[in-house]
């Protein structure tokens, strides 16, 4: 049989390119028993991209993706401010409650040796309404965060106190503040109304009217009344006895 004969074989014929390429693919592949990563290297430069791409890329990927999540869980780990112990927001009470609640704030941070501001926040500001009204009504987010312990103290208005009641905002000041702190605060204490009264057990807020310290702040309405929110665990209930000591000191 001549040279010519083998590229006739069925009556297909073959040329010598084909040939080639033939021989090629029935030859072992020195790759085939060897680890990728391996075969990454010994490839010559022009068919290294083409082979990670194939090999590689989605892996490599998914990997940066991994890393980059677990870099970004750490950095806001080590940086994320401390957890509040204590957070005192104004409640259906306008801008002319910001300027002395800030005032407010600076005071007790000094008298109570915080190092931190950020532990005792005085910023927040809720509006509700008696219809809840979606537009101009915060009462979602206002329970939310009272029911997560998130909001300790409510710097509100004598004509808010009922609707704090209603909406069982308010916990019992005869149970949260001291039999010490009752004495202190007793010309200061009211019922649902904005009534005084003499009986603890009937608190149920602070008249600021009453605090020579909230008179004190520049330009502090007369119409301010502190209602003890969600205080259960002992950081945050230290705390606000604290504000309550340092308003009636």
């Amino acid at each position: 049989m001549t040279a010519d004969d083998s590229n006739h074989k069925g009556g297909v014929v073959f040329t010598q390119e084909q040939q080639d390429a033939i021989a090629a693919l029935a030859s072992e592949n020195k790759y085939a028993k060897q680890s990728k990563w391996k075969t990454l290297r010994e490839l010559p430069p022009k068919d290294r991209w083409p082979f990670f791409r194939q090999n590689f890329l989605v892996e490599t990927g998914l990997v940066l993706v991994v890393v980059a999540f677990v870099v970004a869980l750490v950095v806001t780990m080590v940086t994320r401010g401390p957890d509040a112990e204590l957070t005192v927001v104004r409640l259906n009470a306008g801008e002319s409650y910001a300027q002395p609640m800030s005032e407010l704030k600076t005071g007790f941070i000094e008298r109570a040796g915080i190092e931190d501001e950020r532990i005792a926040q005085f910023d927040g500001s809720y509006d509700i309404t008696e219809d809840g009204n979606i537009y101009t009504d915060d009462s979602a987010g206002l329970l939310t965060r009272i029911s997560a312990g998130d909001i300790n103290v409510l710097i509100t208005t004598e004509e808010t106190l009922t609707l704090v009641e209603t909406r069982g905002y308010a916990s019992s000041l005869s149970e949260k503040l001291e039999s010490s702190q009752l004495e202190a605060v007793a010309d200061a204490l009211v019922d649902v109304d904005g009534e005084p009264v003499t009986d603890a057990s009937q608190a149920f807020a602070l008249d600021l009217s009453k605090s020579a310290t909230w008179t004190s702040l520049d330009g502090a309405p007369d119409d301010a009344y502190l209602v003890i929110s969600n205080v259960e665990d002992e950081t945050h209930l230290t705390r606000m006895r604290e504000l309550v000591d340092y308003l009636f000191e």
